[in-house]
């Protein structure tokens, strides 16, 4: 689980340094630390919607593709999540 936490920690660093602290608020979701304080199911999903409504352009199919994205979302926070409460 390492090398994942690694990625997404330079995942993130790199995000930083493309977008403006507005913009970072709604890519919070993928910090570790918001991860181990998940207080519902649907912790960040209405953000990671909004994010993707911004990069619409870039999706195919936007709704299912909305779909697809926060099912990946929701597995990746519960891998995380549980991999934190085992450190």
């Amino acid at each position: 689980m390492a090398p994942i936490l690694r990625f997404v920690k330079l995942l993130c660093l790199h995000l930083e340094s493309c977008f403006s602290e507005n913009e970072l608020i709604d890519l919070n979701i993928l910090e570790t630390a918001a991860l181990s304080n998940v207080t519902s199911f649907n912790f960040g999903e209405l953000r990671l919607r909004a994010w993707l409504e911004c990069t619409q352009h870039f999706l195919e199919v936007f709704e299912e593709a909305c779909r697809s994205i926060t099912v990946q979302y929701r597995d990746f926070r519960f891998l995380v999540s549980e991999k934190l409460k085992l450190d």
